[in-house]
């Protein structure tokens, strides 16, 4: 592999080989800062560093390769005389770092994506299947947000979380699309569906068992509970802010559109906390880009 985490440093490092020799190298990955840009270009910078038995902070060397992660992976080039570093490098890549750079890339997505201004997020949203009262999909909104995974008797299962966001509805429910996940295929697809009310998560799970695939083996719902409440901390504070978010970004769709924004932000005080879970006081957060 070409990173790897050796014992004189706390990272990763690139080691490409060169002549037969080993040279290592500091690399960061630049990515494209728009939230919900699907594009998957990304930048990856290296710098050499030299030293034997301890890594010097002295660059010597830097290299950039651009690389589009929704491509299979990258082919070996032609060969070149004498070769270059990204013929050295592609050449070298194995399926692992290839896996390893994809998954940099979704963290250092949702890294923006958790951190970008709501009202800079250009979400585009169905308005039709909101208005019929259809519930909208996280994931599918915010593409690189946190998702929730969880293992149950062998077997891996990711809840994808979808809301009501009609303007006016006061509705609370979440419905997770229950997915059995193929790790060999990183896909999967929906096996049912819970039902849960984020402000009464003493209440018991329910299964929406119309939905529910033939075959499909219900799980103890318990046990699904306390799977999710056990890996994921303040595990319904964050469902009812990723429902506020929702909104919000709905809210901006609309004025971004000329369409009445019919968000209801009087329930908020302009002290509150702002419900798009910046940490900032409403007033100097989303409320201006509404007004």
């Amino acid at each position: 592999m070409i990173f790897s985490t050796v014992p004189w440093e706390k990272t990763k490092i690139a080691t490409i080989v060169v002549n037969q020799r080993a040279q290592y190298y500091h690399f960061e990955m630049l990515v494209c800062t728009d939230p919900v840009c699907l594009c998957a270009e990304v930048t990856v910078k290296f710098k050499l560093i030299i030293g034997d038995d301890e890594i010097s902070s002295v660059p010597v060397a830097e290299h950039a390769i651009n690389i589009n992660l929704n491509a299979p992976q990258p082919a070996i080039p032609k060969r070149h005389t004498p070769p270059r570093f990204e013929d050295l490098f592609l050449k070298q890549l194995t399926l692992e770092d290839y896996q390893y750079l994809q998954q940099l890339y979704q963290n250092k997505k949702s890294h923006v994506i958790e951190n970008a201004p709501l009202s800079t997020i250009e979400a585009i949203f169905d308005v039709k299947e909101i208005e019929d009262n259809i519930t909208v999909c996280y994931e599918e909104i915010l593409p690189f947000a946190q998702s929730y995974d969880i293992q149950l008797s062998g077997k891996y299962y990711r809840l994808e979380d979808s809301y009501c966001i009609y303007p006016g509805c006061k509705c609370t429910e979440v419905n997770f699309n229950f997915i059995l996940v193929d790790t060999a295929a990183a896909t999967g697809e929906t096996m049912t569906i819970y039902l849960v009310d984020y402000r009464r998560p003493q209440a018991a799970w329910k299964e929406d068992t119309s939905c529910r695939v033939s075959g499909f083996i219900p799980l103890d719902i318990k046990a699904v509970q306390a799977a999710i409440e056990s890996e994921y901390h303040q595990f319904y504070n964050l469902l009812q802010q990723r429902h506020q978010r929702l909104k919000l970004l709905y809210a901006f769709y609309r004025k971004r559109n000329n369409l009445p924004i019919q968000f209801n932000s009087s329930i908020y005080g302009r002290n509150d906390d702002c419900p798009c879970g910046s940490g900032q006081k409403y007033k100097k957060c989303c409320l201006p880009a509404l007004s």
